[in-house]
């Protein structure tokens, strides 16, 4: 999948003009939000990013390209088991980028939101039961957040909801919910 994503970003590119594509690279602190945060500390995240508009037009169109990981929390299951569970997360969402103050000056505030498709994959560390295998999962996705631009430096939140993408019931609860994080990236475009 991800050699898929990063073919076809490429592929889109050089279909578009010169002067309406701008690459870009990011990465950050990878914030778990929601159920997620009872299973999981903080992490990081890094994407490509491609972004399609003219630079005086205050709407702009994204690709971004993300891999994000997040280290377990080691759950106590009593008896003397404990369960822990890291999650690795990979995926592209297609988002609107609207600039809401400054599109003519150099420094720009933004809104940014939009769907995805995103995979997940949790890796179990079990002590006292058989160990369980890994889980994968792949689930749309969406995300809304702001940030701001200057030249080509920008920096960024979102909030990610990636549908029923957390698998709760081998860490003692009920089956499936939706995995939330909260990137805080840093990045440059080119």
């Amino acid at each position: 999948m991800k050699r898929t994503l990063i073919a076809s970003l490429l592929v889109l590119a050089a279909a578009l003009p010169a002067s309406a594509q701008h690459f870009g690279l990011t990465g950050g602190w990878y914030l778990p939000y929601g159920t997620v945060k009872d299973y999981a500390n903080s992490g990081f995240d890094g994407g490509i990013v491609l972004q399609i508009g003219a630079p005086l037009v205050p709407v702009n169109f994204r690709i971004d390209a993300t891999y994000g990981e997040l280290p377990g929390k080691t759950i106590d299951l009593g008896g003397g088991t404990s369960a822990k569970s890291d999650f690795t997360t990979y995926g592209a969402s297609a988002n609107i980028v609207w600039t809401i103050f400054g599109s003519t000056l150099p420094p720009k505030f933004y809104l940014i939101g939009g769907i995805g498709y995103y995979g997940v994959q949790q890796k179990y560390s079990v002590t006292g039961l058989p160990s369980i295998p890994s889980a994968t999962k792949s689930a749309f996705g969406y995300n809304a957040g702001l940030g701001f631009r200057f030249t080509k430096f920008f920096i960024e939140a979102r909030w990610t909801d990636i549908t029923n993408g957390l698998e709760t019931a081998s860490l003692g609860g009920t089956g499936s919910t939706s995995l939330q994080v909260v990137p805080v990236n840093v990045g440059f475009i080119f």
